[in-house]
């Protein structure tokens, strides 16, 4: 395999070699077990950047309270911000 390719891609090629040698040798009557033996590489995890407090409150000071569009943005961002909910979430609420 390509040891350039990201993970996620050797791993869905190696699936996909994997499940063609298993109809090969329901098909073929096949005993090569070479690509059996082959393990997939796991994906890395990647953990979000913590965004600090000091950015938290200046988003949140940015919607202008004193008109209607902004206090349904401020509340959005806060419901947001305490609940932990994501952006594609937020915007199918009905507010």
């Amino acid at each position: 395999m390509n040891t350039e390719e990201k993970p996620s891609s050797q791993a869905s090629a190696l699936s996909a070699c994997k499940k063609l040698f298993r109809w090969l040798q329901e098909y073929t009557r096949s005993t090569d077990a070479s690509i059996k033996q082959r393990q997939i590489s796991k994906k890395d995890l990647c953990l979000p950047d913590i965004t600090s407090e000091t950015q938290i409150n200046g988003l949140l000071s940015i919607p202008d309270t004193d008109t209607a569009y902004g206090l349904r943005n401020n509340i959005l961002l806060e419901v947001m911000y305490t609940t932990g909910l994501r952006i594609s979430t937020a915007v199918n609420l009905y507010i």
